[in-house]
């Protein structure tokens, strides 16, 4: 069975690329939709175009193979979607690891 797979990928190499690239959105999706819902958006600023989201995990320790993208995602729906993350859009994300904070939460609390 795994020959007939392989064979199937090196003889159809394009039709493989779009059955990973379906597989993988659909890991991705089903992340987004269990820690924000059936309609997921930014947690801090409720950003929600599906193509700007993605996990946050909050600080939780996580082996670095598994920190982002497809291998979170992965990791994530292999140990039944623990608890301590959550749905940011990329900027908070980005924010929030690199400075500490997001920019949104500093203008709420300057407010």
């Amino acid at each position: 069975m795994v020959y007939k797979r392989k064979n199937w990928f090196q003889v159809n190499p394009e039709g493989a690329k779009n059955s990973n690239k379906k597989c993988r959105q659909k890991r991705r999706l089903r992340c987004l939709i269990h820690y924000g819902g059936n309609s997921p958006k930014c947690n801090c600023c409720g950003e929600n175009h599906l193509e700007f989201l993605s996990i946050d995990h909050n600080g939780q320790p996580i082996d670095d193979k598994y920190r982002s993208g497809d291998n979170l995602y992965g990791w994530l729906i292999k140990n039944n979607f623990p608890k301590g993350y959550q749905v940011l859009c990329n900027n908070c994300n980005h924010c929030l690891g690199h400075y500490g904070y997001c920019p949104h939460q500093k203008e709420v609390k300057i407010l």
